[in-house]
């Protein structure tokens, strides 16, 4: 691991884990993973490895919470640590591991077109978020408190939880106040025929410009797009995936690990209606780029 000027610093940290990984874009983040229990030692250690000032060049930062779990403790204290140092706005800041966590302000600590997102037991997102661009929910349970994102972009919805997940992932797309320039929904992983159920209903459907449900859906959720093509008519772009893309990793999961569990894509029947149905916003392929955290 390289981490430059950072090394020195983290070693002068011991109760942090920080580790520097590639981007595919030849850049690096950062990932820095912190025990649930807070204490001034702790806070000290994270506002000395953030005032560091190596810590400029990393533009992509997350935090994992590690350790036995605090039911009671919300992971926000990491934030509110390293806000007392104002490091430089970053481009990308992801939370995940934690039993309780909020974001409330966080929007101090991100750049002009960021991108945020989470991974938790329980998320709180409370107020208003300007600047954020992309937003990548990946958590249990999350609550969404009159929260507005005036600037965002893209949405990303990746429910963890069958009943609790969907349920949120439910009241997010029926928020359409809170997403006023939101052009892009995802659905990456988890649920995508239910996902696309719910979108069909959302009010924020008409102010979409692209869907993207890459591998994602099966024939029920190819039939729903089917016949409610004229909800959807107005996209630009349609993003399914590639026909036989989900078949081919489950049949190397059969052979190298355990039995495939269901049909996990639209099958060619399907495929070949939603074309002849939609057309050319249709991309049967994989998508290039994708804006995930």
């Amino acid at each position: 691991m390289t981490q430059g000027d950072l090394s020195e610093a983290a070693t002068a940290c011991p109760r942090l884990t920080v580790r520097v990984h590639a981007r595919v874009d030849g850049g690096q983040s950062l990932e820095v993973l912190v025990g649930h229990h807070p204490d001034d030692e702790l806070r000290g250690q994270l506002a000395s490895l953030f005032s560091h000032p190596a810590i400029a060049t990393y533009r992509h930062v997350s935090f994992s919470a590690s350790g036995p779990t605090m039911p009671d403790t919300d992971f926000r204290w990491v934030l509110d640590a390293i806000a007392t140092v104002r490091p430089a706005g970053f481009d990308r800041l992801f939370v995940s591991s934690a039993r309780i966590m909020t974001f409330d302000g966080v929007a101090r600590l991100c750049a002009d077109g960021a991108r945020l997102g989470s991974a938790n037991w329980a998320t709180h997102y409370r107020g208003n978020f300007p600047a954020i661009r992309t937003l990548d929910l990946r958590d249990a349970l999350l609550s969404w408190h009159d929260c507005v994102w005036p600037d965002l972009e893209s949405l990303a919805l990746s429910p963890r939880h069958a009943e609790r997940g969907l349920t949120w992932a439910r009241s997010v797309l029926a928020a359409s106040g809170s997403f006023p320039r939101l052009r892009e929904v995802r659905f990456p992983e988890n649920y995508g025929d239910e996902l696309v159920a719910a979108l069909l209903e959302s009010a924020l459907l008409p102010q979409l410009r692209r869907v993207d449900v890459t591998d994602n859906i099966t024939d029920r959720g190819a039939q729903l797009l089917h016949d409610h093509a004229d909800r959807v008519a107005h996209l630009d772009e349609l993003w399914i995936g590639s026909t036989g893309h989900r078949r081919r990793y489950f049949e190397h999961m059969h052979r190298e690990t355990e039995y495939p569990r269901g049909t996990l894509e639209v099958g060619n029947a399907w495929a070949s209606r939603l074309r002849a149905r939609l057309g050319s916003m249709l991309r049967f392929k994989q998508r290039r780029g994708h804006p995930d955290l």
